[in-house]
């Protein structure tokens, strides 16, 4: 028999054996080395402070890991060491921002707010009343975000009309107007401050009646800030008549309802028995009711239907019952539950909802009107039979 240190064969083979059993050995020796470091990423935006407006070319670092924000302020930063770290983020012109955080196990998200006094400027102006010529006070000015939000760079006139918005971010920037009217309009800040003044109809005085209604502009269109308020009340019993005498509702018969809410009308009587889209109905000289087209153009501009019922309410609870849910009236618009006048004379629903007639048909007997309620956001469509006594507000030809 052959020696085993003789045999070439069985010395390579056991050699062989060898190595197959030493190696996962030192496999596992160096992930052992490793076990103190633990590792993740790091992802944000840049943006800058107080807003959502993405801020490029920002250079973000942990340790010696680093990346540099793109076009829409996003960053990613791999295999960053996890615990208690210290972010750093630099770009010239801009103030340099270190920020404790601590980062673990996965992917962390932080965002980060950074400012420059070197390219930002001020946005200033004043908003006056085109009916008096006097400043509108109590008109909020804000700089939107890129999605259309609202951002932190707000102001409101003061009793002048003057306002002022410090450290606007070079770039297009969207300025809306709210709460006095309702604007949006684009301004290019460039290297310089920039002034942007504006005017609004504010007032207008029924010569029928010598009344004066609040009005405001949202958009293209320019409204009644309240609910008409024309004609001889009639017992809520009767029926409106096509006599030559405008008549109205006042809930429960109480004249001083008319002169919160305005008057209640049947469909023929705010139409003056005269159908068409374009019909001045009940309204002065040079204003209409709205068609059904006009509620929705209204309506689209503040947002849609789902959120538009918080921009037409008014804020206070002294009208609108508790919860006013999501009221800002930041459109002007001024909505107030004014209820309604149902057929068999009976008045409903004071300070829960109010509904508004269109000038459109949806049938010989029924028409489209729109709605909104105090426990809900949205303004909802709907048609029904003409003779409900509803408020009526005019829009201007």
């Amino acid at each position: 028999m052959r020696n085993l240190e003789t045999n070439p064969m069985k010395r390579k083979l056991l050699m062989f054996r060898t190595l197959i059993i030493a190696l996962p050995v030192i496999l596992l020796f160096g992930c052992n080395a490793d076990e103190e470091n633990s590792y993740c990423d790091l992802t944000g935006y840049a943006f800058y402070a107080g807003t959502s407006i993405p801020i490029a070319s920002v250079n973000i670092s942990v340790q010696s890991k680093s990346a540099i924000s793109g076009i829409d302020g996003y960053y990613e930063i791999d295999d960053v060491p996890e615990g208690d770290q210290t972010l750093i983020a630099t770009k010239e012109g801009y103030d340099n921002v270190s920020s404790n955080i601590k980062l673990v196990s996965g992917t962390n998200n932080c965002n980060i707010e950074i400012t420059s006094s070197t390219f930002t400027h001020k946005i200033m102006g004043t908003i006056t009343s085109k009916s008096n010529g006097q400043g509108i006070s109590n008109c909020r000015v804000t700089v939107l975000n890129p999605d259309s939000t609202v951002s932190q760079l707000s102001s409101y006139t003061s009793s002048s009309g003057f306002y002022q918005i410090p450290s606007v971010p070079e770039g297009s920037r969207t300025l809306r107007l709210a709460e006095k009217c309702y604007l949006e309009t684009q301004l290019n800040v460039t290297d310089s401050d920039l002034q942007y003044d504006a005017e609004f109809e504010t007032e207008f005085v029924d010569a029928r009646d010598g009344k004066a209604y609040g009005i405001v502009e949202i958009g293209e269109q320019v409204w009644m800030a309240e609910n008409l308020n024309y004609g001889e009340i009639i017992d809520g019993e009767l029926n409106q008549a096509d006599n030559q005498i405008t008549e109205k509702y006042s809930f429960y018969n109480d004249e001083s309802n008319c002169n919160t809410y305005g008057g209640l009308y049947q469909w023929d009587e705010a139409l003056q028995y005269q159908t068409g889209e374009d019909s001045q109905g009940v309204c002065p000289d040079g204003w209409h009711v709205p068609s059904d087209d006009e509620w929705t153009t209204l309506i689209d501009y503040i947002g849609g239907s789902d959120i538009g019922g918080n921009k037409l309410k008014e804020i206070s609870t002294t009208y609108w019952h508790n919860p006013n849910t999501g009221a800002t009236n930041e459109s002007g618009f001024s909505a107030l539950p004014g209820g309604h006048r149902m057929e068999n004379g009976r008045f409903v629903n004071l300070g829960e909802y109010t509904t508004f007639w269109s000038s459109t048909e949806f049938s010989d007997h029924c028409s489209w009107y729109r709605q909104l309620e105090n426990g809900i956001s949205s303004v909802s469509r709907s048609e029904y039979e003409k003779y409900i006594g509803r408020s009526v507000r005019c829009i201007r030809n």
